[in-house]
């Protein structure tokens, strides 16, 4: 309970402060002064801030947080450097004003493959125009190396527990800042081939519509609760939980449904 009302608090400042302004008149320093405040909150409200890193392991992290805002100022920046990610807590969400946040997004034109994240590899993960089959996996984005990408992106973490919820294809959309609307992958087709495809970006209306599509996690339920099992072999069965937004109890009558059907 308390975690929620820290982080009730944390958004609803923030809300305000993006209130305020049009995304294009936020210069470095509203950026930086906000990234303060919000450090702030985050170091005094937090019930226990130093729970899962040291005091000097969090500052010297929001040092370089902060430094990378600096250097590059913008709105997307500012949203995938925020100080929510430094603590280690799964529990802790940084959003921004839903109107200025929706202009970003219908702006911004989108990597048009859906992609599932599996032991640090990248794979295609719904049918799509370029017949690319699905299982092929992602070897490099506008010349980037998929794990360089995978470094910049920010991870859930739960204490030292991490999970692989990542959302690539909103996120080098994002990073990539494409003005042309194009992507160039290299890939990995099913039977080891490599490959090169030239892509055209898509809107946020149909990236939205193509995700719904995704084929795994197993199913759409599972997608949504961010729990899901399978069996390997009669003695070995891979559970994967994949999201913080839960309750114990929960997870446990779902762990206790997925074993009890397999």
């Amino acid at each position: 309970m308390i975690k929620k009302i820290f982080v009730f608090s944390l958004l609803s400042f923030f809300t305000s402060l993006f209130s305020q302004y049009s995304i294009s008149e936020i210069n470095k320093d509203a950026y930086l002064k906000d990234f303060d405040i919000a450090t702030a909150i985050l170091l005094n409200q937090h019930p226990n801030p130093y729970r899962f890193h040291s005091k000097e392991a969090i500052t010297k992290k929001l040092d370089s947080l902060r430094k990378v805002i600096e250097k590059d100022p913008s709105y997307i920046n500012f949203n995938i450097n925020n100080p929510g990610r430094v603590l280690g807590d799964g529990h802790i969400s940084f959003i921004p004003d839903s109107n200025y946040h929706e202009d970003y997004l219908n702006s911004t034109y989108f990597f048009p493959l859906i992609t599932y994240v599996n032991n640090g590899n990248v794979y295609v993960n719904a049918d799509n125009k370029y017949n690319i089959e699905v299982g092929s996996k992602l070897l490099e984005i506008n010349n980037r190396s998929v794990a360089d990408i995978l470094k910049q992106i920010p991870e859930q973490a739960d204490g030292n527990i991490k999970v692989e919820d990542l959302d690539i294809s909103m996120y080098v959309s994002f990073i990539n800042e494409n003005k042309d609307h194009t992507f160039t992958i290299k890939y990995q087709t099913l039977n080891g081939e490599q490959k090169k495809a030239s892509l055209e970006g898509i809107t946020f209306t149909r990236f939205n519509y193509e995700s719904r599509h995704a084929v795994l996690p197993i199913d759409v339920s599972s997608e949504i609760y961010g729990i899901f099992g399978y069996e390997i072999s009669p003695d070995t069965f891979y559970l994967s939980v994949r999201s913080f937004s839960y309750d114990e109890s929960f997870f446990l009558r779902e762990v206790e449904e997925i074993f009890s059907e397999n």
